[in-house]
């Protein structure tokens, strides 16, 4: 049975791309790990002074416990330091839920990251990549994940949306957020050749009153071809609303759209067994019904050196550029200097 829970733990890490757990409790079919990491990059970026910023710096409790017939009840929580402003500023918890493990899959209820958070295989940067247009994450989500089969893992996400269901003048309001996310994963070896996939769709309630509810829709595909020291990777994704509701933003910049179609495509080397260079090159456009496409167009270029399992540092930045009909709506360019060190 302690074998089972093991396999279960480094399966959830695995897919949570969590570093390595320290047990800080173990007895009786009880298991608690703990790990974190602390995240910080000194930016430079388009129309704003050089600053040191927080990257998510976290702390994370894993429990579990076996309760018999090959299953586990899990809770785990994740407790972030910054929010919005200058660091530290605020410890908040980004993450809280609870659970069943089996070796068939798992059930878990609560605030956690949904499917499309593990989307993104043509990202190789540390803080400038996922280009999905899924949600990632929720305050109120259920979540069915099956374990890996033959290369295939798939998954469901239901979120629940807005528990008030009148406003104060007695209108019935729209069940905001309330959403679904349908996932299949693949992963698998052939040779030397390390093959990832991942196809993927949500519909997300919106709008204030019930007589104004509308879905937000997106699409995700994600592949990666992996061989020796380097990798490829190609995302493509998409985003729909409504005629006349601005939902979709690209990867960079603030101006939304009713529709947008966005890729990406990446490659990174390991140069040393302690060095790695990447690229990414993003391209797509945005639809409002009655104007021109919006067209953006980005790249990403880094390096990092890991010291050691558990600290890295990395040097990456890039350029963007939306435009419409030949005029630059937005840009931006960012270059920055970050160090992660992981516990």
């Amino acid at each position: 049975m302690k074998k089972t829970i093991i396999a279960l733990i480094t399966s959830a890490l695995f897919f949570s791309g969590g570093a390595s757990a320290i047990t800080v409790y173990s007895a009786e079919g009880t298991k608690v790990n703990l790990d974190g990491r602390a995240s910080f990059e000194l930016i430079n970026r388009t129309d704003k002074r050089s600053d040191l910023i927080d990257r998510g710096s976290r702390v994370r409790i894993h429990a579990y416990q076996d309760i018999g017939s090959g299953f586990t009840a899990l809770a785990n929580v994740e407790i972030r330091f910054t929010k919005d402003g200058d660091i530290g500023n605020q410890i908040y918890t980004k993450r809280l839920y609870g659970g069943f493990q089996h070796k068939l899959g798992s059930l878990t209820f609560g605030k956690q990251a949904l499917l499309a958070d593990s989307i993104g295989y043509s990202n190789f940067t540390y803080e400038l990549g996922k280009i999905t247009m899924m949600p990632k994450d929720a305050d109120k989500a259920v979540r069915l994940l099956t374990d890996w089969f033959y290369g295939f893992r798939f998954g469901a996400d239901y979120v629940f949306g807005t528990s008030e269901k009148y406003d104060d003048s007695d209108r019935e309001l729209a069940n905001k957020n309330r959403a679904y996310e349908l996932a299949m994963f693949y992963n698998n070896k052939f040779g030397e050749f390390n093959v990832k996939g991942a196809v993927a769709y949500s519909q997300q309630k919106a709008g204030t009153l019930a007589k104004d509810e509308y879905d937000k829709k997106a699409m995700s595909t994600s592949v990666q071809l992996g061989y020796g020291k380097g990798a490829v990777g190609f995302d493509w994704t998409k985003g729909k609303s409504i005629e006349g509701k601005k939902d979709f933003k690209f990867r960079v910049g603030n101006n939304k759209f009713e529709e947008i179609n966005l890729f990406e495509v990446g490659a990174k080397y390991a140069v040393t067994d302690k060095n790695n260079v990447y690229a990414e090159y993003l391209w797509g456009t945005g639809e409002i019904q009655g104007q021109d496409d919006g067209k953006f167009k980005g790249w990403f270029l880094g390096a990092d050196h890991q010291f050691n399992k558990r600290v890295v540092t990395y040097l990456e930045g890039g350029s963007f550029k939306t435009k419409r009909s030949g005029d630059t709506l937005e840009k931006e360019k960012r270059i920055a200097l970050g160090l992660r060190v992981y516990f």
